[in-house]
Formats: structure tokens, sequence, C-alpha cells
């Protein structure tokens, strides 16, 4: 339901909103202008990183096949995308503005977008509270935490030269 929107975060070229048991990643593509002054997406990008995604969804063991030989459940699932074009619906832009409100948003309005800016909608599973905002316990809890990561990582680089370039928190 479009009226129970929150905002969850931002990063440089999108923003995550929850929308009842779901993420939506909200990604502005093929446009013009600058997006928090980087240069937009184009359409070949995104279409990777669905790809990209896709791919990763195999990898889950909740997939069907429990005996393949690489699988984890260290990936988060992706439900769907959508592709869509136009301006944010107002319970985004009421959702953004509370996030401001709160947090000092570091991106740009989204009313700042033209009324043909492209958009893709990750539509993804809740993976819960970000590491951002999680303060691990003690010793077991942060090995237990990289160790989860790093098996992850070696079954999709594994199953399918994944490699991860981008890891921090």
């Amino acid at each position: 339901k479009l009226d129970s929107i929150v905002k969850l975060g931002e990063g440089t070229y999108g923003e995550a909103y929850r929308a009842g048991s779901t993420v939506c990643k909200v990604v502005p593509f093929d446009g013009d202008s600058l997006v928090n002054g980087e240069t937009q997406k184009k359409s070949e990008e995104v279409l990777e990183e669905a790809l990209l995604c896709l791919t990763l969804n195999n990898l889950r063991t909740d997939q069907g096949d429990k005996g393949k030989d690489h699988s984890c459940d260290g990936f988060i699932e992706t439900k769907d995308f959508w592709v869509c074009k136009g301006p944010y619906d107002p319970s985004l832009i009421s959702a953004w503005e509370d996030w401001d409100s709160k947090h000092e948003s570091e991106n740009d309005h989204p009313k700042d977008f033209s009324n043909d800016q492209h958009y893709i909608i990750f539509v993804q599973a809740d993976g819960g509270r970000d590491l951002e905002k999680f303060a691990l316990l003690d010793y077991n809890e942060a090995r237990s935490l990289l160790l989860q990561v790093t098996a992850s990582l070696a079954v999709a680089e594994s199953a399918c030269e994944f490699e991860h370039r981008d890891l921090h928190w």
C-alpha cells in the first residue's frame, strides 16, 4: 500500500523505502540531469544490476533445489522489478520529506526530477536493520557476521564468478 511507505535510507544512486513487508529501492536512470551530483545510471547498467539480482536469487536455498552445489541464504531475495516514468508518487514524496526532517537527507529532492524521468524499482524482501544501525554485541557476533558474508561471497564466486568490489557499511 502506498499510504504505508517509509523511507529507510539512501545511497548515491537511489532511495530505499519500506512498503509493507518489502523494501523498494528506487533508482533514477537515463535522465540528463545529475542525481546527487552524479551522472545517472544508463539503462544498460540497471539491466545488469537486475540480472545480477536474479542470479543471486538462484543461489538462495529457498529456490527449491536444496541439493545444489552452490547455495546459501546470504543474499536478500529480489521479488520483482518495475520500470516507471514520471514524477514521484505523493506518498513517496511525503516519506522522503519525513526522512529529510529527521535525518537531513544528503540526496536531491525527488521533486527536482523531470516529469519524464525513468526509474527502476527493485522490490526485495526486508532483510531487517542495516549494518550501519546494528550494534554488534561481542566478538562472537562480529565473527559470525564476517563468516556469513565471506561464505556467501565464496558461494557466489564459485557459482558465477561473482566479485564484489564495493563492500562497506
